[in-house]
């Protein structure tokens, strides 16, 4: 055995000498709540393919939904523009129509259609809606099912 200073150079001898005078030099009572070891700290493998594996379902359900909440944006602002164009003009549900279409055309909508469309003059005041739902695959055979309604009113000079 090789000493420097009464230190073992052998860790592991070292180690276990300090485990046997803390035992030894223990008070009964203290021997049932002393920790001798140190326990487990962090994850197990199991715990971890667990966060994991429900990660990936968050970010595959994310990337499913995130493009129908971007296309329901660009039908808000299609609805904005029309909305702004025609103001306070006398309009007819046809050319209502035919300027969302054209505006749903160029950015690649082709869900919504003209059934979806709901047309109201009251009075002054001209209501429109768009009513639609977009479904979409997420795993096998589960679906994710997103439900919009989109109105606007305008005053016109009828």
């Amino acid at each position: 055995k090789l000493k420097h200073d009464s230190i073992s150079l052998y860790p592991c001898h070292h180690l276990n000498s300090l485990i046997y005078h803390r035992i030894i030099n223990a008070q009964p009572s203290e021997i049932m709540t002393m920790k001798l070891f140190k326990t487990q700290s962090g994850a197990s493998l199991l715990t971890w393919l667990f966060i994991i594996g429900i990660a990936g379902f968050a970010g595959v359900i994310g990337l499913r939904l995130i493009p129908i909440y971007l296309e329901s944006y660009t039908v808000d602002t299609i609805l904005d523009e029309v909305k702004l164009e025609y103001g306070t003009k006398k309009v007819t549900k046809k050319q209502l129509w035919s300027s969302i279409s054209k505006r749903f055309s160029i950015n690649n909508i082709r869900e919504i259609t003209e059934k979806n469309f709901i047309f109201k003059r009251e009075r002054k005041k001209i209501i429109f809606t768009i009513k639609y739902e977009v479904r979409t695959k997420i795993v096998g055979n589960l679906d994710g099912i997103a439900s919009f309604e989109k109105t606007r009113s305008m005053e016109s000079d009828e």
